[in-house]
């Protein structure tokens, strides 16, 4: 039967992928902050798009190797809802 192929199929062990949990923090934030991404890597590259799918630039990086996480610093931000990109992962922002 096709359930005896599906099973294998979708239940194997031979490839597991695994994503690490990350999250931003705070959440919504006001137009001028400092946010911090957890579970983040040195080589990541971060976009940050806004509300209208503009990519911005995101000024101040900073990577605490020790910690595993990257904060960013925004001088002003208008009210929205943004997404912060970086390889596979996306993040939702909330300003207010």
């Amino acid at each position: 039967t096709a359930f005896a192929y599906a099973v294998p199929y979708f239940f194997s062990e031979e490839e597991t992928i695994r994503v690490a949990q990350s999250d931003l923090f705070p959440n919504p934030t006001s137009t001028t902050s400092t946010i911090t991404l957890t579970e983040t890597t040195a080589e990541m590259e971060f976009q940050l798009i806004n509300p209208k799918g503009q990519i911005l630039s995101i000024p101040n990086t900073e990577y605490n190797a020790d910690l595993k996480c990257t904060t960013m610093n925004f001088n002003t931000l208008s009210a929205g809802v943004y997404t912060i990109a970086a390889e596979e992962r996306t993040w939702r922002l909330v300003v207010f």
